[in-house]
């Protein structure tokens, strides 16, 4: 689900929309930003919303990338492959684990 924030920039007369998307799984750490409204928008300068959306897919993708090192960080072992003859057989050469451990 993509969030859209927009606020206008009084500055330059001008209108910014940033695109948030949602958190990639619940639970997740990362908490979905609020959309701002009308009155909202005059409080937050175009550079301040920005930064918040920088903000938040930077902390989005520091979450994914510690799910994707957990799962690195499982080591390859015969205890992973013992029970399936195709793998022993694709990473060994040896038919099934009973020949394996002959």
């Amino acid at each position: 689900e993509m969030e859209i924030i927009a606020v206008d920039d009084p500055s330059t007369g001008t209108s910014v929309s940033s695109y948030l998307p949602g958190p990639s799984q619940p639970g997740s750490l990362v908490e979905p930003q609020p959309s701002c409204s009308k009155d909202s928008a005059a409080v937050y300068p175009t550079s301040s919303v920005v930064v918040e959306a920088e903000n938040y897919l930077l902390k989005k993708k520091i979450v994914d990338l510690e799910h994707e090192l957990e799962h690195l960080k499982v080591r390859f072992s015969f205890n992973h492959i013992k029970g399936n003859d195709s793998l022993i057989l694709l990473y060994t050469g040896l038919p099934n684990t009973t020949i394996f451990m002959a």
